[in-house]
C-alpha cells in the first residue's frame, strides 16, 4: 500500500513540476487582453501581471495555469512590441522627443512611443509644455 501511494504522489508531482515553467510565445494579444492567438493555438489569458504597457503583437512571456484548461495562462511580461503600445498607464515621468522636425515633451516613454517619436535631449524641450 506505501508502494501504490508513494508512486502516486510521485506521479502527481512530476506531473505539477513542469506546469509552472514560464515560456515565450509570438503572437496577437486581444484589445480585451483575454486571448492570445499564436499561429499554432489561442491562448485564454486568465490574468495579466505585466505592468508594461499594452501590446496588440509582438513577444509575450507566459506561464501555464495549474487549475483549467491547458490553453489557460498568466500573461507576465511584453517582452517585444511589433506595433508600438496601444494604450499607456498615466505615470509622469516626462520625456522629451521629436516628431516631424518639432520637439514635443511627453508624460512618459510610452507616450512617446505610442506617437511614433524619436527620443531627443531633455534641453530640446526646455521651456516647452505638454
Amino acid at each position: 500500500m506505501k508502494t501504490i501511494l508513494s508512486t502516486v504522489i510521485l506521479l502527481l508531482s512530476f506531473n505539477n513540476a513542469n506546469a509552472n515553467l514560464a515560456f515565450q510565445v509570438e503572437g496577437t494579444l486581444s484589445s480585451d487582453q483575454r486571448t492570445l492567438t499564436t499561429d499554432e493555438v489561442t491562448l485564454k489569458v486568465s490574468e495579466n501581471v505585466s505592468k508594461q504597457a499594452a501590446c496588440e503583437e509582438g513577444i509575450f512571456t507566459v506561464v501555464r495555469n495549474n487549475w483549467g484548461a491547458s490553453e489557460d495562462v498568466t500573461l507576465l511580461s511584453v517582452d517585444q512590441c511589433f506595433d508600438g503600445p496601444t494604450f499607456c498607464y498615466e505615470i509622469y515621468r516626462p520625456e522629451c522627443g521629436m516628431k516631424n522636425g518639432k520637439a514635443k515633451v511627453y508624460t512618459n516613454d510610452c507616450e512617446l512611443e505610442k506617437d511614433k517619436a524619436t527620443p531627443v535631449d531633455k534641453s530640446l524641450c526646455e521651456g516647452l509644455e505638454f
